[in-house]
């Protein structure tokens, strides 16, 4: 569920972040502070990315699909001071969601199938 609610936020982003730079919105104040604005387009962009790949995999039932999600998510609390509490209360959700007993039995059940042959190939012999 969490999966699928961050692959659309994540499209919806990457879509709107495009629209805003095509457009070329003036990006005169930087975030941070600290870095140049190029990094900063570079972590939103790259952000959005590891967000969306992390989704994509959780939903397939990878594993490593849920730590990108809580690794760039904890990142980004790290990085950003500002707005707190929403990130923390998002994070919370977001490992609960991400690793309750139903996620993990998932996860297990993902591992731990092979991938079975669809079909036999048949060669015909021609002479």
């Amino acid at each position: 569920m969490i999966s699928i609610a961050l692959m659309i936020i994540m499209g919806i982003k990457l879509v709107i972040y495009l629209i805003v730079f095509i457009q070329q919105f003036p990006l005169e104040q930087s975030l941070f502070g600290i870095i140049p604005i190029t990094w900063e387009v570079g972590l939103i962009f790259g952000g959005t990315y590891i967000l969306l790949i992390g989704s994509t995999l959780a939903f397939r039932g990878r594993n490593i699909g849920r730590w990108l999600i809580v690794g760039w998510t904890i990142f980004a609390l790290v990085l950003h001071h500002d707005y707190l509490l929403p990130r923390i209360v998002i994070l919370a959700i977001a490992c609960f969601m991400l690793f309750n007993k139903r996620v993990n039995l998932f996860m297990r059940e993902k591992a731990n199938t092979v991938a079975e042959p669809v079909g036999e190939i048949q060669w015909s012999e021609q002479k």
